[in-house]
């Protein structure tokens, strides 16, 4: 609706980040831990119109010690909105500090 709308008819970029962050957050969790989010990194590929439903999707690539690499995509049909990479960090346990 008109409260997330960036560009005429299109969502604002940030709510799209503020998404896969979210959706990213909870794909973390197949890898069998949890993280912060570490760096956060969104390709628009084409605006993404208001009112429509998107399908995202998420995946984990993998996990090199505390670090867990995420994908994820935002699509409208077969055509990709975006897509995004995080790299979340595992908290260190008390007795590494």
């Amino acid at each position: 609706t008109e409260p997330y709308e960036g560009p005429p008819n299109t969502l604002h970029g940030g709510f799209v980040a503020a998404a896969f962050d979210d959706l990213m957050g909870f794909a973390q969790a197949a890898s069998g831990t949890a993280g912060y989010t570490g760096t956060l990194t969104v390709r628009m590929h084409r605006p993404t119109p208001l009112l429509q439903r998107i399908e995202y999707e998420a995946g984990v690539d993998r996990v090199e010690g505390r670090k867990i690499f995420v994908w994820g995509t935002a699509k409208l049909g077969d055509v990709l909105l975006a897509e995004s990479q995080i790299l979340f960090i595992e908290p260190r346990q008390k007795s590494e500090r």
